[in-house]
């Protein structure tokens, strides 16, 4: 929770005050650590490692974008239904736990979300190749941009000009070639500025790749005129096609389906992804702070995958919405290790040390667990303490929810 008092502070001061209420939950989050102790597998220590980023880019975006459903994500319940901690083979997670299902804004969802698309995406790709004897490829498309440029309204003459593309008879063309499309939608930001960018994965029936080739390099001259009627340029990187294995391999080299299903895993030199933003941001980097918001104002309500009708059909996906995905919790055969009252799950949440629960599932079980929750009451206490001895100090009511 974030007090009035911080909510009314300007946009540089705000992230900075967000910056120091995270920095000084760290001794607390450590201590929870120490009591758990530390895995002797590596590979378990990278895997967590990894998942406290997410959980701490979490409460943060969900501190720094009042108002978006990321602020709930991993602290609201479920009505009528307990919150229980599982345990099964892939680890700990919890059930009658609310999940925001953003891809955009949560790290903790967007990184369920991608290994399923991945999953989904790579299950088409290979029957399409192996079994249908067809051809994947992968056109990436861009606009020229500058760092002026206001993102919601390069983004939009970007949707509106790949829109026209695909209402014109070069692409109606090549679609009668195609068994189907899945087109991801990515915004990156480099020296040039914001970077708006898709990637579409055409599925080409047969395996007559030059023809494919020809037909899908016709695009290229459309695709220029349709940013020129929204008074863009395409510029030598605006039009892309790659094929063969190269296509595929680009698009499943993290084991997920399209770099936007990985983004955050992405470390470009370059250019960065939102959520390198992000983790700059709750380092205390204020510009930073004020670029995630854009990013999210912009983003928000679009697709990030979009298959074309009849596709998964065909190659018998199952139909899901993000947030169904992200809501999938528990694997099968994960068994209760324990279930949180509702005033724990609040201490828990206030300190921010839901991802500490599931570590302790993972190490010690249900007593792991109870530990992780009688941390997360100290640390409430003492936070409590520390709050009244520095209003009474300064006279001043410090920002924060310890009253």
């Amino acid at each position: 929770m974030i007090s009035a008092n911080t909510k009314a502070l300007p946009l540089d001061h705000q992230a900075q005050a967000l910056h120091h209420e995270i920095k000084r939950e760290k001794p607390v989050d450590e201590l929870a650590q120490a009591s758990l102790g530390s895995s002797r597998n590596s590979v378990e220590q990278k895997s967590r490692s990894k998942r406290r980023q997410r959980y701490k880019l979490q409460r943060f975006a969900g501190k720094l974008l009042p108002g978006f459903s990321v602020g709930k994500c991993s602290c609201a319940t479920i009505p009528n239904k307990p919150v229980q901690v599982k345990l099964g083979k892939k680890g700990a997670s919890f059930s009658g736990v609310m999940r925001c299902g953003s891809v955009w804004t949560c790290p903790v969802c967007s990184a369920r979300i991608s290994v399923r698309r991945a999953e989904e995406l790579n299950l088409a790709i290979e029957a399409h190749e192996n079994e249908a004897g067809g051809i994947v490829l992968l056109m990436t498309l861009t606009v020229q941009h500058t760092r002026s440029d206001n993102l919601k309204e390069l983004q939009d003459d970007f949707l509106r000009a790949e829109k026209a593309l695909k209402q014109g008879k070069v692409w109606r063309d090549l679609n009668a070639r195609l068994v189907g499309s899945v087109r991801a939608l990515e915004v990156t930001r480099g020296a040039n500025g914001w970077h708006p960018h898709s990637h579409t994965l055409l599925f080409w029936q047969g395996g007559d790749l030059e023809a494919a080739k020809e037909a899908a390099n016709k695009l290229r001259k459309a695709w220029t005129k349709s940013l020129a009627k929204q008074g863009r340029r395409c510029g030598r990187a605006g039009f892309d096609l790659r094929y063969g294995k190269a296509a595929a391999s680009y698009m499943t080299k993290w084991g997920l389906a399209a770099e936007t299903a990985m983004s955050h895993e992405k470390k470009g030199k370059s250019s960065r992804t939102p959520w390198e933003i992000l983790a700059s941001a709750a380092d205390g980097d204020e510009k930073d702070a004020a670029l995630f918001r854009v990013f999210a104002q912009a983003l928000k309500g679009k697709r990030q995958l979009t298959w074309s009708r009849g596709l998964k059909e065909l190659y018998e996906i199952e139909e899901r919405t993000d947030e169904q995905l992200a809501d999938e919790q528990a694997e099968d055969g994960a068994e209760v290790v324990a279930t949180i009252t509702k005033d724990d799950w609040g201490k828990v949440v206030l300190v921010g040390f839901q991802c500490r629960v599931l570590e302790g599932a993972e190490v010690a079980g249900e007593k792991g667990v109870a530990r992780v929750i009688s941390l997360a009451h100290e640390a409430v206490e003492r936070r409590r303490r520390e709050w009244h001895e520095e209003w009474q100090r300064t006279g001043v009511r410090p920002a924060g929810a310890f009253r």
